[in-house]
């Protein structure tokens, strides 16, 4: 699962399908109890970045006639992540790194950059 974090506007169909997908993936999760530790050291996620982020990524389906049948509810979302450690809650993905991971991968987001 990965957050890229970058403008939603730049992702290709498939990463910003793909990511909303992970977001809701992550939401599951957590609910079922899991560790995020991998995901934070390896700089993939923003645990308290959750609801924006999909609500940016949503916002960018909807503005691209894509339909987006999937909310998440903040305070679910609030709920768990109290429930974290708090050095998992106050971490940030390297939005450069990842932009520059992505344009690595992806020639359409980085054409739409």
């Amino acid at each position: 699962m990965r957050m890229w974090m970058v403008a939603p506007r730049i992702l290709c169909r498939k990463h910003l399908l793909g990511e909303h997908v992970e977001i809701h993936m992550l939401v599951g999760t957590m609910k079922k109890g899991h560790s995020l530790k991998g995901y934070i050291a390896n700089n993939l996620i923003e645990p308290w970045a959750i609801i924006q982020r999909h609500n940016d990524l949503a916002n960018e389906m909807i503005n691209r006639g894509y339909r987006h049948l999937s909310p998440i509810s903040s305070m679910q979302v609030n709920t768990l992540l109290m429930s974290y450690p708090y050095e998992l809650k106050d971490v940030r993905v390297d939005v450069r790194a990842s932009t520059f991971e992505l344009f690595r991968r992806c020639n359409e987001c980085s054409n739409r950059h």
